[in-house]
């Protein structure tokens, strides 16, 4: 029993593009809210991905303007 059950999920996981394209095709009034969302999720991708370029160049930065005697000073201050 148990091993029909797991040859069933092993062929639902694998990518057929028939229906892949079928699919597509049965969502053809709603096709510009498909380009919309793959369009925003790229957007989010690439925002996502930004913030942490972001994050490195202030760091590399703050390193050359820190005056370390004086953050020492205020720490054991």
């Amino acid at each position: 029993m148990q091993n029909t059950d797991k040859s069933a999920k092993t062929q639902q996981t694998k990518f057929n593009f028939k229906d892949f394209a079928s699919l597509v095709k049965q969502i053809k009034p709603h096709f510009w809210q498909l380009i919309v969302g793959v369009l925003l999720g790229i957007i989010a991708t690439g925002s996502q991905l930004i913030v942490p370029k972001i994050a490195q160049k202030l760091v590399n930065q703050l390193h050359h303007s820190i005056n370390t005697k004086l953050v020492i000073i205020r720490v054991f201050k």
